[in-house]
């Protein structure tokens, strides 16, 4: 599915940068200084709330799994001012990868 992913976005790149690597997932709002600690040891490209559940619970019952993330905010406080700022691009990049990558799975 990966791999399948990486080809899509490279044959018909969209208009924003799409990153494929690690993110860093855990039980609640990661601040930049959470962060900042967590990429020293882990080098990952965001940090999120939800994805390691899902992907927990796709490995244990041996479903596929592919984690798309956009960026909206960041973790200080003007996180709530960029997430109203960036939602609707940040949604729509999403919209674009994860149709191409459905579309592609489908082929």
């Amino acid at each position: 599915m990966l791999e399948k992913a990486k080809k899509v976005m490279t044959d018909d790149p969209p208009a924003h940068p799409v990153y494929f690597g690690m993110i860093s997932t855990g039980r609640k709002f990661v601040t930049q200084k959470d962060f900042d600690t967590i990429a020293e040891k882990f080098n990952p490209l965001c940090a999120d709330m939800e994805s390691a559940a899902v992907a927990h619970v796709s490995g244990m019952n041996d479903i596929p799994f592919i984690s798309v993330r956009s960026i909206s905010d960041n973790g200080d406080k003007s996180g709530i001012a960029s997430f109203l700022q960036y939602a609707s691009q940040a949604s729509l990049n999403s919209f674009i990868v994860v149709s191409r990558i459905i579309k592609a799975r489908q082929m």
